[in-house]
């Protein structure tokens, strides 16, 4: 369904302006294993044949139907508005005017059940499978590390009706539906690790535990604070795999005194910093006085405007609860930014392991462009298996997308490694194009033909910029990664 408008990625060359120095730059293709691996992408696992079969396995299709698993999956992933939008009778029409093929409202209503979820659920599964083992190339060369993982996870709110399959949290006496989400991808080379749609009361402590197999050797791990538990720490350990974290209010950082192990001064420390000027200060000290494990705890200086608004904020939040005051203590470390790794300093620098934790927004910006440009939680009231058959559709739409934006941000890259494409450029641009895109899906327009009037001058427009003179996250990554 897809191999055709993404053949043509590899097969015409893209002519685009690189701003730097107003010049003209000839790319001829994309990497022959990039071109293999996405056709297979798009014509092996979404293909009728294939789909058909994932249908039989999980019982979506048990017999010939008029409504066929790919009729019903690409009217799903093509469908134009969003779910809160979407209607029966537009996913009706969306079919009839596709496929030719006529189906009632109340006959589409019985097609969602839990045999469709699951059978669009091992949909996604598969496209994840297969798009993370791909190759690409990532035009960064790095002994330091494997890949650079990032995980987080994201809520949005439900209507009340799904509240026992998804339930929330109570507050303020009420009590709320929401929907999360974990994801993790690999910075370096832009490939999906996980994606997995859970409850909310299944906490990110949880997923760090369940999901340690998946860390290998050689990894660097970024991830917020809600996954640092000593369990995760000690598993990233084990896999000879390397961890970035900020210290966790709960952990409490010893030193050996006298043979002895002893709570970490932190007013000494501030004291010691504030009298040399130290912008950075690194630490060899333990966690935890039973399970001992030895880290780098990296501590950072950061201006004294953001040092009041923690402790302010900090203020706000306790007389919100329960009357809690910040403590000097808190007071102190809100001066500094405290990381813990047990990178060695050989492969992370005292004064890059701020730059390398900045890496990790990256998935905010993701989560953003997913909710504002794909309305992943934009939701009205429908059973639940509609809900999720349409959340599953649109983050196959997202996946698929995401692979397109890959290539361009490869092609990019490859003239100059310091830039790259503009996520939120990206998704804006695919959803303004989404009429021609789903005629060329449709073969009812000229690939080559929209490609050359539409897609390549458009091409320059969707590079990152850089704001308020700082680096983008694309020239960090190939600084840390080039050195």
């Amino acid at each position: 369904m897809f191999a055709l408008f993404l053949a043509a990625f590899y097969t015409i060359k893209i002519v685009f302006l690189k701003r730097k120095n107003d010049l003209f730059i000839n790319v001829k293709d994309f990497v022959s294993s990039f071109n293999n691996s996405f056709t297979q992408l798009s014509e092996k696992y979404l293909s009728a044949n294939f789909l058909n079969s994932i249908a039989r396995e999980t019982g979506f299709l048990k017999r010939e139907k008029k409504l066929t698993a790919l009729m019903f999956l690409s009217s799903l992933v093509c469908a134009d508005l969003s779910q809160c939008k979407s209607s029966l009778l537009n996913l009706k029409g969306e079919i009839q005017e596709q496929y030719h093929c006529t189906i009632s409202r109340e006959g589409l209503h019985k097609r969602f059940t839990q045999e469709a979820v699951d059978f669009l659920r091992a949909t996604l599964t598969r496209l994840l499978w297969e798009a993370s083992v791909q190759e690409m190339g990532t035009n960064i060369t790095s002994s330091k590390f494997n890949r650079i993982t990032i995980k987080d996870s994201t809520k949005f709110r439900l209507d009340k009706s799904l509240i026992d399959q998804y339930p929330g949290y109570k507050s303020f006496n009420k009590e709320y539906s929401l929907m999360n989400i974990q994801y993790e991808f690999d910075i370096k080379s832009g490939n999906w690790l996980c994606l997995e749609l859970t409850r909310a009361t299944r906490n990110d402590q949880l997923d760090s535990k369940e999901t340690l197999e998946n860390i290998e050797k050689g990894d660097l791990s970024i991830r917020d604070l809600g996954y640092v538990t000593m369990d995760y720490l000690k598993g990233v350990i084990k896999a000879e795999a390397y961890f970035l974290n900020r210290l966790h209010p709960s952990m409490k950082a010893y030193h050996i005194k006298n043979g002895v192990l002893q709570p970490v001064d932190w007013k000494k420390i501030d004291s010691l910093m504030r009298r040399n000027h130290l912008p950075h200060l690194a630490l060899d000290v333990f966690l935890d006085k039973k399970k001992k494990i030895k880290v780098r705890m990296l501590i950072e200086a950061v201006p004294e405007n953001i040092a009041e608004k923690r402790i302010k904020d900090a203020t706000i939040a306790g007389k919100r609860k329960d009357g809690y005051t910040p403590t000097k203590e808190y007071k102190i470390k809100s001066h500094y930014n405290i990381f813990i790794t047990n990178a060695h300093e050989d492969i992370m620098p005292l004064a890059e392991a701020s730059m390398f934790y900045r890496l990790r927004w990256q998935i905010e910006l993701i989560f953003k462009t997913w909710k504002s440009l794909a309305s992943i939680d934009k939701v009205k009231k429908i059973k639940k298996e509609r809900f999720e058959c349409q959340l599953y559709a649109r983050l196959i739409w997202i996946l698929l997308n995401w692979k397109i934006y890959q290539a361009i941000d490869y092609c990019i890259k490859k003239l100059a490694p310091k830039e790259g494409c503009s996520v939120q450029k990206f998704f804006n641009m695919v959803n303004k194009q989404s009429f021609s895109l789903r005629n060329i899906l449709g073969k009812l327009r000229n690939i080559k033909r929209w490609f050359k009037e539409v897609l390549i001058p458009l091409i320059p427009d969707l590079m990152i910029e850089r704001k308020f003179n700082k680096p983008t996250h694309k020239q960090i990554l190939n600084e840390l990664c080039q050195c």
